[in-house]
Order: structure tokens, then sequence, then C-alpha cells
């Protein structure tokens, strides 16, 4: 018999000034009984405070991790600040993303150094890490293999979970997501439209799969009660909640994987 259906829930873009509306999200989750989840923690958001430095939100972090959620390095800055683009990259740059997706095209060197520089601030706070995702899910192919020997047990794209410790090659494991855009209203009501639908369908079907929130998203009623209504409703037909980390570690050995080239 297989196993029960999986629900991951994430919590992007923890920072100094979203630690409200995060704080918010994670309360009305646990209510709806998500016992346990990811959050995504960016070390300096868009250049600004660091969020190791803020005590109220580095104490409350830990008491999520103490209590079984999961802290994961997101990104350093979550910006592209000096980084150049060609006419090319404007789609991913300036439409997908609002210039946060720091990865896309940031050198191997660059990215080892801001990789270590959260790692070890992680550490100084006592919290663990295994995963990195870096913003938007951009990370260029060239980085992924480099990941690993970061320290990395494992990363996250939009397709699904990149398994870094599957082998000798990097894998993909597809898992759908359920994501909000709250930047214009007509993202806000695509998203509605769009995510109702998709939630249908992964439940018709038994699957496992992600939902990933934002700090706005709790700043939009239809959008937060959407999300909650559909949260009630996974937990009652019997999806369990588990974190980014429980997933790799403990079901993807199991899974049919995909190689990724």
């Amino acid at each position: 018999m297989g196993h029960p259906p999986r629900l991951i829930v994430s919590l992007h873009d923890v920072h100094p000034g979203s630690r409200e509306q995060i704080q918010r999200q994670r309360f009305d989750l646990n209510q709806a009984g998500i016992r346990s989840l990811s959050h995504l923690v960016v070390p300096e958001f868009h250049h600004g405070a660091s969020s190791f430095h803020d005590p109220a939100l580095s104490q409350w972090l830990g008491e999520q991790q103490a209590s079984g959620d999961e802290l994961i390095l997101h990104g350093f800055y979550h910006d592209r600040q000096g980084q150049r683009e060609s006419l090319g990259d404007l789609f991913w740059t300036r439409l997908y993303t609002n210039q946060e997706a720091e990865f896309y095209s940031l050198s191997e060197a660059e990215s080892r150094e801001r990789w270590k520089k959260g790692r070890e601030s992680f550490e100084l706070q006592g919290w663990r890490t295994r995963g990195f995702i870096a913003p938007a899910w951009l990370i260029h192919s060239g980085l992924v293999d480099c990941l690993s020997s970061a320290g990395f047990d494992y990363s996250v794209v939009y397709e699904g979970i990149l398994n870094l410790k599957g082998g000798s090659k990097t894998s993909l494991h597809r898992i759908p997501t359920l994501c909000w855009s709250s930047r214009a209203w007509w993202r806000r009501q695509s998203s509605l439209v769009w995510n109702g639908f998709r939630f249908q369908t992964f439940l018709s079907q038994g699957i496992d799969f992600r939902v990933s929130l934002h700090p706005l998203d709790v700043d939009y009623p239809f959008i937060w009660g959407q999300v909650m209504t559909m949260i009630r409703q996974a937990v009652r037909m019997g999806y369990q909640p588990v974190t980014y980390g429980e997933y790799q570690e403990k079901l993807l050995g199991r899974s049919e994987e995909s190689r990724i080239a």
C-alpha cells in the first residue's frame, strides 16, 4: 500500500520586514492542521537589514524550528542589484519576477560566496539548513551541480525538488505547486481561477503537491481565504503535511525520478 498523499507548505521571503505577516500565516496554518512547514529565510532582503540582527525574528524562527518546522536558505539578497541582463533575460527578470531572480545569471564564484555567508549566518544562530532555494525558483543550470559540493542536500525549482544526494547525478522529482501572484489585480484574479482549477485536479488524482506562500498573500482576503479553504480541505482528505527536507530525505529514494542531463 502506498503512502498517504503529502502536502508541502512553504512560507517564502522571511525577513524582518515580513515578520508580522509570516507570523500571522503560521498561526492560521497551525490552526488548520499544518504542524510542520518550511520557512524560506533571506539573510539580507533587498540589501536591507540582516534577518539575524532582528532578535524577535531570530527567537521566533528558532522556536519554530524547535517545534518541527524547517528553515531554508532562500538566496542572500533576493534581488539582482549590480547584475547585467540581456534583452533575452527581460521576461524572467522583469515580468516573471520583479528584478528578484538573484541566482538567474550569477557567477559560480559569487554564488559560492553567498551560499557560504548564508550557511555561516544560519550556524551562528544555531539553525540547521539542508536546502537552498533560489528566489523565484530561478537558478541557471551551471550552478545546480555546485549545490551539493556547497553542502546542500536538495534545492527546489518551479517543477519540483532537485535531489542532490540521489546518486552520481542531480535528479528532479516533479511535484506541482500552487502559488499566488499579488503584484497586480489581474495577477491576483488569474491566480484565484487557475489555482482553484489545479487544486481540484490534485485532489481528484490524490497526488502530492506544494503550496508556496508569500507575505503579501495574507493581506488579500480573497487570496488568503482561498488558501485556507484549500489547506483545510486537503487535511480533511488525509494529506500529510511535511517539510521539503522530510520529503527529500524520506520519500525521494522511493519515487520515480527523471534525470537532468
